[in-house]
């Protein structure tokens, strides 16, 4: 029951907190596909956080040393492109202002969105599927009730209806024998007439299922982890497993590049700093073609498969 007594009378208030839900869980997927090599005093959440949903944050030296932080951008070049950064932060006596494509700072981001100064964020794509798999979970919820709901049955009168009410409510309740006298309310010049729903051809829950596995999966290719097609009964072969190993990698390429750049121009510009952020390297079995990360590879050779 909802707070203030009131029940709800549809699954559109489940919607919400259903998309918040799997939106955390898909950020958290993401999130898992990353590494982030650095001192204790660093906050890899927040870090990863201001690189996939910001879309970038500087590297460059403060007050209290060189730290990873969020930032703006302002200048244009001509190739209308950014020329400082601009750091902000509550513990900071002042703002720092840095220029681009010079020692003072390094920018680790996401691939830039075109014709645009902005770095990509995956904040959309989260949210959108999020929302398809609430969405289903939606439908899954309808088929069930609806599911509940077997038969109907005319009645002539309002009286006739009441008393098929009476006498299903005593079935349902588990009484052996309901019966009722000739001519009473249930009589009907032309009999009963009971209006069948065939359920098994209506519940399509497991498709629903399916189907929010279909999307989890596209969500998983973009990416770029490996994942097996559900929608095959049989023995999945090595060629179909391998069937989108070429969009996995291409999904992901200019992402990886990119932070590879910045790893390599961190160490030339702040040595001292210890900070190395990476994709998480994708290993392929030779055998089955299935895509191995590096902690499934290490429980392979651990021998552990269960995970």
């Amino acid at each position: 029951m909802a707070r203030g007594g009131t029940e709800p009378r549809n699954v559109n208030g489940q919607t919400a907190v259903r998309t918040s839900y799997y939106r955390t869980l898909l950020y958290n997927l993401l999130c898992g596909q990353f590494d982030v090599e650095c001192d204790e005093g660093i906050d890899k959440g927040y870090v990863l956080f201001n690189l996939l949903i910001n879309g970038s944050f500087a590297v460059l030296k403060t007050p209290l040393g060189v730290l990873p932080l969020r930032c703006t951008y302002f200048g244009v070049n001509v190739f209308n492109l950014p020329t400082h950064v601009k750091v902000v932060a509550p513990v900071l006596k002042q703002a720092i202002d840095a220029e681009l494509y010079t020692d003072q700072v390094v920018i680790y981001h996401t691939p830039r969105i075109r014709e645009s100064q902005a770095f990509m964020s995956f904040q959309y794509l989260l949210q959108m599927y999020a929302e398809q798999m609430a969405s289903i979970d939606k439908s899954i919820d309808m088929n069930l009730m609806n599911s509940n709901s077997a038969f109907m049955v005319e009645a002539e009168t309002k009286a006739q209806a009441e008393s098929i009410k009476k006498a299903y409510d005593k079935a349902q309740a588990g009484e052996p024998l309901v019966v009722y006298r000739a001519g009473a309310d249930l009589s009907m010049k032309d009999g009963m007439h009971m209006l069948t729903t065939n359920i098994k051809n209506s519940f399509i829950v497991n498709d629903l299922f399916d189907a929010k596995r279909n999307v989890m999966n596209e969500f998983l290719t973009w990416i770029g982890v490996n994942n097996s097609p559900i929608d095959k009964k049989e023995r999945v072969t090595t060629v179909e497993s391998n069937s989108n190993n070429q969009q996995l990698d291409d999904t992901m390429y200019l992402f990886r590049k990119a932070l590879e750049e910045a790893n390599k121009e961190r160490e030339q510009k702040f040595p001292e700093f210890n900070f190395t952020l990476k994709m998480k390297e994708v290993k392929r079995d030779d055998l089955s073609g299935n895509a191995l990360s590096e902690g499934s590879e290490r429980r392979k050779e651990a021998g552990d498969l269960s995970r």
